[in-house]
């Protein structure tokens, strides 16, 4: 997108943002293009923010943080990319769904990026198993089974973003048991 715009520099925002590992590295990335990121973390936990904000200054990546929730709280500027990465499983209800891509819609100059979870019977077998394999904790053996039950599938998501007006927008696979949206905007 940057390239094909002629862009040297990019604001982007990171909802929920969690640790900020994905858009950290993304702006890493483009630091190493000649690119600069403007990178905004929102999430609604103190404690999600501290990490973000720590690592990016561990990662010398200049960022802000932003503790609200983007469809109850806070009246979101403008960026040219905006990004979701593990979040749209933790929410269940549709509605709020096709809210958070409208918003996403009204607040993204060029481009929309969501990559989550995709539900599938494969996917719960591989997360039950997987989980059992990898870790001893209970905790971890419940949530990985329990977030592919509340995925969403690529069919729901692709009525989501037609509700959502998002006409452009491209849903793939994605390895494992994953997907991804990308939308880019005329703008």
């Amino acid at each position: 997108l940057a390239r094909r715009q002629n862009l040297t520099a990019l604001s982007m925002l990171d909802i929920a943002c969690g640790g900020g590992d994905v858009p950290i590295g993304i702006a890493t990335l483009a630091r190493s293009a000649g690119m600069k990121v403007d990178l905004t973390f929102l999430d609604r936990s103190a404690t999600a923010l501290g990490i973000a904000s720590a690592a990016a200054t561990g990662a010398s990546i200049d960022s802000r943080c932003v503790q609200a929730d983007l469809l109850d709280e806070w009246d979101a500027p403008i960026f040219d990319v905006v990004t979701c990465s593990l979040f749209l499983h933790h929410v269940p209800d549709p509605d709020r769904v096709v809210q958070l891509l409208e918003k996403m819609r009204t607040i993204a100059r060029h481009l929309i990026v969501i990559s989550d979870l995709r539900r599938s019977a494969v996917g719960l077998l591989v997360a039950w198993a997987g989980s059992r394999i990898l870790s001893r904790s209970a905790i971890v053996h419940y949530d990985a089974p329990a977030s592919v039950r509340a995925a969403w599938t690529i069919k729901e998501l692709q009525n989501f973003t037609a509700r959502a007006k998002l006409s452009h927008a491209r849903i793939e696979r994605c390895f494992p048991f994953r997907m991804l949206l990308t939308c880019e905007l005329d703008r």
